[in-house]
């Protein structure tokens, strides 16, 4: 909701709230990817450090995504 409004800032910080204290709802890998499509343009680098790890997951599912989320990434 916040990303869609204009308030990244926001959402940025619900998403690392998440990342530091996942709950059933939200997982810390589904925050970790979103928080890195949210920050890609802004902060290209972070992004990368955030779906690299997660890239290499045992979970295929999450490992496909965050291969797919690093090639929308900026050079």
């Amino acid at each position: 909701i916040y990303e869609g409004s204009g308030r990244e800032k926001q959402a940025e910080d619900i998403y690392r709230g998440f990342i530091a204290d996942p709950s059933s709802f939200v997982s810390k890998e589904a925050a970790e990817i979103a928080l890195a499509k949210l920050i890609a343009k802004s902060k290209p680098e972070e992004a990368r450090k955030l779906l690299e790890p997660l890239s290499k997951s045992p979970r295929s599912a999450v490992a496909r995504y965050a291969n797919s989320v690093m090639t929308e990434l900026p050079p």
